[in-house]
């Protein structure tokens, strides 16, 4: 009777003991839920709310601001640099320095990323929650939403390297809530549109490829096609952040791309198109002087966040744009392992 009652009371000490690691886990995890919580509505605020206002890239210092004008109805995006220069998106783009747009896949990012919210502070004269994304995965970026307590919508978001040095800022530098008159605008002709994955031989003609690796965590996102004589196919792919952009069409004849560039631009932005063509058909994108006879080699190139790898295969023209943290043996791997779909 006396061991029973010492295993029961060793029981209820460990339990005890125990208790505060436990409700600290339990809490953490429901901290944790709670801010993913609020993640999911910054990321799909857009489609509640509609605003006006002026963005910027900071890196170093402010840049030139583009204005904006949001219509949660349509979901449709006006972007201005210049009385010139402007164009309407369907949804809130990456092309522009736009903090909506940050997020690319929800499910995604919930796969790779932690949340934990950080404090309440201002911005733009209006309260705001600041919550930080920490990366599941090495070489991804940490991420710092600062999302409008009102609205939910994000109005500043902050990369960091791994090191934690700054990566990048896109940010409102001015903004107005309430409802805007968004006009739909004939697309470009040739613009890159979504298209299904059952879709793709109807689309293109050729067979593409696609990789049998992925770095960890990303995802198809989506599969666009671009082009009207000379079609271009891309795969998406995402860790709920960075994506990676996989291009590639068949190699054109001159010709080809002049009739491409009338269809798209006209005749006068056509003829300035085809000497920035030439130019660039002038430089080496695959260098095979030295190399192995069948030997594959990709042109690599550097753009600020992303990095570029250019290649020919067969007759395809191939490019991978990725991440420029991604480690390069990454994105090596990415491309050794292309097969046929």
């Amino acid at each position: 009777m006396s061991m029973r009652r010492g295993w029961v009371l060793l029981t209820v000490v460990g339990l005890l003991a125990a208790g505060p690691v436990v409700w600290a886990a339990i809490r953490q995890v429901r901290q944790q839920s709670e801010a993913m919580e609020l993640v999911r509505r910054a990321a799909t605020a857009h489609r509640r709310v509609s605003y006006s206002g002026e963005l910027s890239w900071r890196r170093g210092r402010w840049e030139r601001p583009v204005y904006v004008a949001h219509d949660a109805e349509s979901g449709r995006t006006l972007y201005g640099w210049s009385v010139l220069w402007s164009y309407v998106a369907s949804r809130p783009s990456t092309k522009a320095p736009d903090p909506v747009a940050w997020c690319r896949s929800i499910d995604a990012l919930e796969r790779n990323y932690r949340a934990e919210e950080r404090a309440t502070s201002r911005y733009l004269d209006r309260p705001v929650r600041l919550i930080r994304l920490e990366p599941r995965y090495e070489a991804r970026p940490v991420v710092e939403l600062t999302v409008d307590v009102e609205t939910d919508l994000p109005l500043k978001v902050t990369t960091y390297h791994q090191d934690g040095s700054l990566g990048n800022v896109v940010a409102f530098r001015k903004i107005k809530f309430g409802p805007q008159a968004v006009k739909t605008r004939v697309p470009r002709h040739g613009r890159s549109r979504s298209i299904p994955l059952d879709r793709i031989l109807d689309a293109v003609s050729f067979e593409p490829l696609s990789p049998a690796y992925l770095p960890q965590g990303f995802l198809l996102h989506e599969c666009r096609v671009s082009g009207v004589s000379v079609r271009k196919l891309t795969f998406v792919y995402t860790d709920g952040i960075s994506r990676l952009e996989l291009t590639q069409g068949v190699i054109p004849t001159p010709a080809q791309m002049e009739t491409e560039y009338v269809l798209r631009y006209g005749r006068w932005r056509a003829r300035r198109r085809m000497r920035r063509y030439h130019a660039e058909c002038k430089r080496a994108l695959v260098q095979s002087d030295g190399s192995e006879s069948g030997k594959i080699t990709a042109k690599r190139r550097r753009h600020g966040r992303y990095q570029t790898y250019q290649l020919i295969v067969g007759n395809l023209d191939i490019e991978l744009r990725s991440p420029a943290n991604l480690p390069t043996e990454e994105s090596a791997r990415v491309l050794r392992s292309l097969r046929v779909r």
